[in-house]
């Protein structure tokens, strides 16, 4: 289907969605009501069809953060490959908190499996790599969020600038 004249590009490119979703460091935030953050590590990130944004956490890890979530439903989310200091961050507005899908194991094995490598490859020791990236299946939830805002952080001139439909 080809886009239409006036309508607006869409806010993840291809590449940009690429890049989420190759296996990196991703780091999910929050606020609650006094605008306190919440932090926690994400597994694994989904682009779907209709432009949202799925990311894997481990629940016991982000209880303050999914409770803030629920309250204030915005976020910020940043995409990091360790190896090159690549980094996005995209804001957005909460769609909804589900426990994770058995069918969704392999796609975040396969990104943990990744970001393990390159950190191998770093000189990190994969013993310690393991025990990190280590997944109790019955813990992993779901984050569906609609991204409306990408900014680039790699280090360098560019850091902060929003992003506006880039290819």
């Amino acid at each position: 289907m080809s886009k239409m004249q006036g309508e607006p590009a869409p806010l993840l490119s291809p590449a940009l969605t690429a890049f989420m979703q190759q296996g990196l460091s991703i780091s999910l935030a929050s606020r609650d009501i006094r605008h306190v953050p919440s932090l926690t590590r994400c597994l694994a990130c989904r682009v779907l069809d209709d432009a949202t944004v799925v990311l894997f956490l481990l629940r016991e890890q982000a209880l303050d953060l999914l409770r803030d979530l629920q309250k204030c439903r915005r976020l910020a989310v940043v995409f990091s490959r360790p190896l090159t200091h690549q980094t996005i961050q995209i804001k957005g507005e909460l769609v909804e908190v589900r426990p994770c899908e058995a069918e969704e194991h392999p796609l975040i094995e396969r990104q943990l499996t990744r970001i393990r490598e390159e950190l191998v490859g770093m000189g990190f020791p994969d013993t310690m790599l393991r025990t990190f990236f280590q997944v109790v299946w019955e813990n992993v939830d779901a984050v569906r969020f609609l991204p409306d805002a990408v900014f680039e952080q790699t280090p360098g001139p560019r850091a902060g600038h929003r992003m506006e439909n880039v290819p």
